[in-house]
């Protein structure tokens, strides 16, 4: 079993058994190397828009000091103040058709992960990997209304709730698909134009 594997067992372990964020935080200092962030746009799949903003799961942890927005900020991406994170989505707000993440735990291409999720069936958006240098997952059950029946904590609360960021709507960055699919639409608009031009012949 790999390393990371192992601490990530070891810290699930610890929090169905009710220890703190101390000792799920020491098992993994031993058992698991830092990974890399993902320094690329945070795909929209991997985001929930909801009251005007767009969210994102960034850490399995509650504490602040898990998330690297060095790159992320320049995009946008921010902490939430109070007012925000009291209008946030829920847990369950992150299951939706065509999210990046599947809750069987099979990682995306990015590594992203979901763990803790009792069952659940589909898919989440996920963005650990692009906030987080120690993590790829997140537990679900441990979200706000993830309805699994197991422990929710409030979001960005510490110890073991999980973590989210967010950015305004309109300072998001158009992702890459975006961008292709509106030169697509200009250079089609183009060519209509252009067959609907009529050529006209005048004979002598």
């Amino acid at each position: 079993m790999c390393l990371v594997g192992l601490g990530v067992k070891i810290m699930n372990i610890m929090k169905k058994l009710g220890l703190g964020l101390g000792a799920s935080l020491a098992a993994l200092a031993v058992a698991a190397p830092a990974q890399a962030i993902v320094n690329l746009p945070v795909p929209v799949n991997a985001t929930v828009s909801y009251n005007g903003l767009q969210w994102a799961w960034a850490s399995p942890l509650g504490d602040a000091s898990t998330i690297d927005l060095s790159y992320q900020g320049t995009l946008g991406w921010r902490l939430p103040t109070a007012a925000e994170l009291a209008l946030a989505p829920t847990a369950n707000q992150f299951i939706y058709a065509g999210a990046n993440a599947n809750l069987d735990g099979t990682p995306d291409a990015v590594g992203a992960n979901w763990q803790f999720t009792n069952g659940l069936q589909g898919f989440a958006a996920l963005a650990v990997p692009y906030f987080n240098n120690s993590f790829s997952h997140g537990d679900f059950c441990n979200g706000p209304g993830a309805g699994c029946g197991l422990n929710e904590y409030p979001w960005n609360s510490g110890g073991v709730a999980e973590f989210i960021v967010v950015r305004n709507l309109q300072n998001g960055v158009p992702e890459p698909a975006v961008w292709a699919l509106l030169i697509l639409g200009f250079g089609a608009i183009g060519g209509a134009m252009r067959r609907r031009q009529i050529t006209t012949v005048s004979f002598a």
